[in-house]
């Protein structure tokens, strides 16, 4: 085998490496979406009369609201890696392609930003980022409605 089947061979597996990342990265925001509205569907549910006098409700949804808080944060920051992870892949894949006869990711690159500015197309990425920041705003809103109801009743 010489050197350039290798590194068809290399490219080959590299890309696919590339794919498996982009769907265990949907699959982690499949979970975390998952979770939060369960949490959100949970809070909702425990702070119903038939459930308030069973327990503190106010306590339970405020830890609930603190967790999907957290929780939040930390799928933002899933993103931010795997964003940063598929960008040093794609630069690999992008500097492999120079010693094939047609770079394909590159091409590919050279039309969307043809079309596009990078201030114009919205990067996967920023769309994502967009649930958690918005999931992270329910529950901040939730834990301060919780809060002043405490207060204020």
């Amino acid at each position: 085998m010489d050197n350039k089947e290798i590194l068809l061979e290399q490219y080959k597996v590299f890309v696919q490496t590339a794919d498996d990342i982009t769907a265990r990265r949907l699959e982690t925001n499949k979970f975390y979406l998952t979770i939060l509205l369960g949490l959100f569907t949970i809070a909702g549910f425990l702070n119903t009369k038939e459930m308030s006098g069973y327990f503190d409700s106010y306590s339970v949804v405020i830890l609930i609201s603190v967790i999907g808080i957290f929780l939040s944060v930390v799928w933002y920051m899933n993103i931010e890696s795997y964003k940063l992870l598929n960008e040093a892949k794609f630069k690999v894949i992008h500097e492999m392609e120079e010693e094939l006869a047609y770079a394909c990711f590159d091409k590919e690159w050279e039309f969307r930003k043809g079309v596009d500015s990078d201030n114009a197309y919205p990067r996967f990425t920023q769309i994502e980022k967009f649930l958690p920041i918005a999931m992270g705003i329910v529950f901040a809103f939730l834990l301060v409605v919780v809060i002043s109801l405490k207060i204020f009743i």
